[in-house]
């Protein structure tokens, strides 16, 4: 840690240890810190004591080089507590910072799964996580993608965690916000309606259709309407060309300093 952040370092458990790991720094410091706070950090120790003589002593852990890695629970809020729209979970606000680059562009919605772009016709205009995308308290599988794998013309998705998983998730929303912005400016999109708020078209241009073997006439080529779920015999084409590109993409692990992650 910097120098004098946090003003507190306390003993984690029952027992009053002074090194080694699991000490814990208050939640009173979480909540004002920055991801900067976290990683392998330098910091100063002091330690004080007055002995039988009552000669005062003091010892610097600077002297020794001494080093200490520092790591936040992730699926918290920075209050401790379980979280919630107003309170998002640690994941969201210090991946931001570094291990999931593209974070920063997505608001936290407490009420979604994973994540989506909020959709006017043909145009994605806001993107949004959910606490599926990292470690959320309270959710089975959260931060986990696609659990259990998913099999889609011959192709396996899933299984992806930690920030792989949030990664995954906003390369997602970010591809369908880029092949809806083609179609806005122009592009032709001539798949028929399944119905829904979507006019015609499965949210991905006909010129790119062919490129993975999807029909031009056929919404929903690779029956995701079955294999993943009911709304994407709408836009099923438009949604396995953004898993496509989703696919395998990581977060940066020498920016990860939550508990679990990839430095722990």
């Amino acid at each position: 840690m910097k120098d004098g952040y946090p003003h507190a370092w306390n003993p984690g458990g029952t027992t009053n240890q002074k090194t080694g790991v699991n000490m814990w720094i208050g939640y009173s410091d979480l909540q004002r810190a920055s991801n900067s706070w976290f990683g392998d950090a330098y910091g100063t120790v002091t330690v004080y004591c007055i002995d039988g003589e009552g000669n005062e002593h003091r010892f610097y852990s600077t002297t020794m080089n001494m080093k200490a890695k520092v790591f936040f629970p992730p699926d918290v809020g920075a209050n401790g507590l379980a979280p919630s729209q107003s309170n998002p979970p640690c994941w969201y606000l210090f991946w931001q910072n570094g291990a999931v680059p593209t974070l920063p562009n997505f608001s936290y919605n407490h009420t979604l799964d994973y994540g989506q772009s909020a959709m006017h016709p043909y145009w994605f205009d806001s993107r949004e996580v959910g606490p599926l995308a990292g470690p959320t308290q309270g959710f089975a599988n959260s931060g986990t993608h696609y659990p259990g794998g998913m099999l889609i013309n011959g192709i396996e998705f899933g299984g992806a965690t930690g920030i792989d998983c949030c990664q995954e998730v906003v390369a997602h929303e970010d591809a369908h916000n880029f092949y809806v912005a083609e179609i806005h400016d122009g592009a032709a999109d001539t798949d028929p309606s399944a119905g829904g708020d979507d006019p015609v078209g499965d949210l991905v241009a006909d010129s790119r259709e062919a490129a993975f073997g999807a029909s031009t006439t056929n919404p929903d080529t690779f029956n995701l309407a079955v294999l993943k779920a009911s709304v994407y015999a709408r836009y099923g084409d438009g949604e396995y060309r953004v898993m496509l590109d989703a696919r395998g993409q990581t977060g940066v692990a020498s920016k990860d300093w939550s508990k679990g992650g990839k430095q722990w």
